[in-house]
């Protein structure tokens, strides 16, 4: 009987004289590793890559040397955005099967796209920020640094994940849902992104109970969310030439008005003034006449009662 862990020639006996194997025992885990692997397979090409994830990984303990199960965990790391695991498993198998082995070119073709697998870097790097902004408290730098991650790699599920919890946090269950649903169409099956999309279809029946719950944050962002260079653009303070201008535009009012307005106001002043001042002589003059006649009335009445 050959031994099919090390290859050792032996006669009698289940238990390898030269590595001290159990050949039952380790034929019987290396089916298991090898169904868990055909298990995973399938869940691949249905889109359940964390189901997939979980098969490979315990084929993996099973059997360490299961080249083939090592480069699928690989490719499911990199689908889901895990470009570190994904290098890290094909790396592995590559150093066990040296020769016709699909994981050398797997790396091989990550380091020819030099500047894709930087941007797969950089998300990851955001990522982890976006974690430490979490703990800290700064959920609104969170959601900055996990949206940089996202435009960096667009199939990184732990960062949808991430947001859309980041989103629940802050009551923002529309937009929560959005990057969950992204999260679902590349990993159909993962457990966080259907668990936290269960507690807000629970919000949203809830909120139909109480119509004063509904969230209105959809209406918010398309209007009230202004970019930093609107708010900028809106309230920025008045510039210097602004001022010059205004000052300008003051100077030359003030000169219409004491061009035009004033003297016209004045003509007309001075018109009523003398109108006012005919009025009274003409009055004053025939005041007089009706005194001298009076006068000369009554003069005439003494005489005449003189010379009686």
């Amino acid at each position: 009987m050959k031994c099919p862990n090390c290859g050792y020639l032996f006669e009698n006996g289940r238990v390898c004289q030269k590595c001290n194997s159990d050949i039952y025992l380790y034929i019987k885990t290396v089916n298991a590793s090898t169904r868990l692997y055909n298990k995973a397979l399938e869940l691949v090409q249905t889109g359940d890559l964390s189901e997939a994830e979980n098969n490979l990984e315990k084929s993996i303990e099973f059997n360490k040397y299961n080249v083939d199960a090592r480069n699928l965990l690989g490719i499911v790391y990199l689908e889901k955005g895990k470009v570190g695991d994904a290098l890290k498993e094909w790396v592995i198998s590559s150093s066990i099967k040296k020769e016709n082995n699909r994981a050398s070119e797997y790396v091989e073709n990550l380091y020819k796209n030099a500047r894709s697998m930087d941007k797969m870097n950089d998300a990851v790097r955001m990522y982890n920020k976006s974690i430490v902004h979490i703990k800290n408290g700064s959920v609104d730098l969170a959601i900055i640094g996990l949206k940089k991650a996202l435009g960096f790699n667009k199939k990184l599920v732990d960062a949808y994940n991430l947001l859309g919890l980041c989103y629940i946090e802050t009551k923002k269950y529309n937009t929560a849902k959005k990057y969950l649903n992204k999260a679902i169409k590349i990993d159909s099956n993962n457990e966080i992104t259907k668990k936290y999309i269960s507690y807000i279809n629970s919000l949203n029946k809830s909120n139909k109970n109480n119509p004063e719950d509904v969230e209105i944050e959809d209406n918010t962002d398309k209007k009230n969310n202004l970019t930093y260079r609107e708010h900028k653009k809106r309230f920025s303070p008045i510039g210097r030439g602004e001022i010059i201008a205004f000052l300008i535009g003051g100077i030359c009012t003030t000169l219409l008005l004491f061009t035009l307005v004033v003297p016209s106001m004045v003509e007309n002043r001075d018109n009523h003034i003398n109108n006012l001042t005919n009025s009274l002589n003409e009055n004053g003059v025939e005041g007089s006449k009706n005194d001298i006649d009076s006068l000369i009335k009554e003069n005439d009445t003494l005489k005449n009662q003189v010379n009686e």
